[in-house]
């Protein structure tokens, strides 16, 4: 199964305010995080609001592996290959540590949820309900500031020179192909683009 992500900007609120997730994830912002929220959201261009594709859940891993490796065993990453860092991702959700200086990245769910572009620590799970729905609610937010910040510092290790809205389509292509650890550059290169938009401009980015 493929994992999108796509980004919300104020032409594409309608729809999404349509979801009973965002409504509650909206409501809990703005009750707990009103210094921030009392801004307009901004216009998403059109490459973003469309989405792009990452890939398939293990190819998101590949990044998070890679970034357990960097606090597992930082004077080796070089040495692992993609396959290291699938399975140093996978003891880590097995032995459920979530102790993570990659929070926005390793703790928040690869299927569903939202990044929000506000400053907080760790992914928050907020549940509610809504008016007619009967069943109760619950939705994950990660901050684009903080994954941002998270990124950038992965980058130390990868060594991309630039994500994809930084680069352009080919460049950016090209950059993956030859990289030593392509599916991690390549996952970290979208992300970084959403949130690097989502950060500068109050925009939310969604997995789907």
């Amino acid at each position: 199964m493929g994992l999108d992500v796509v980004m919300i900007g104020e032409l594409e609120l309608p729809e999404a305010r349509k979801e009973p997730e965002f409504r509650i994830l909206i409501n809990y912002l703005v009750r707990n995080f009103p210094e921030h929220t009392n801004t307009d959201f901004g216009q998403s261009s059109p490459d973003l609001a469309a989405g792009h594709r990452i890939g398939g859940y293990s190819d998101l891993h590949v990044l998070r592996g890679l970034a357990v490796a960097c606090e597992a065993t930082p004077g080796n990453v070089s040495q692992l290959s993609e396959a290291d860092f699938d399975k140093l991702i996978a003891e880590y959700y097995e032995n459920a540590r979530g102790d993570s200086t990659f929070p926005h990245l390793i703790e928040h769910p690869d299927d569903e949820g939202y990044y929000a572009p506000i400053p907080f620590d760790r992914p928050i799970s907020i549940g509610g309900t809504i008016t007619g729905q009967s069943e109760p609610i619950s939705v994950t937010v990660g901050s684009s500031p903080g994954l941002l910040a998270e990124l950038d510092r992965l980058n130390t290790v990868l060594q991309v020179p630039g994500d994809l809205g930084e680069l352009g389509e080919a460049k950016f292509d090209a950059a993956v192909e030859s990289h030593r650890w392509p599916t991690a550059a390549y996952v970290w290169g979208i992300l970084r683009y959403y949130v690097r938009e989502s950060s500068g401009k109050f925009l939310f980015v969604q997995f789907c």
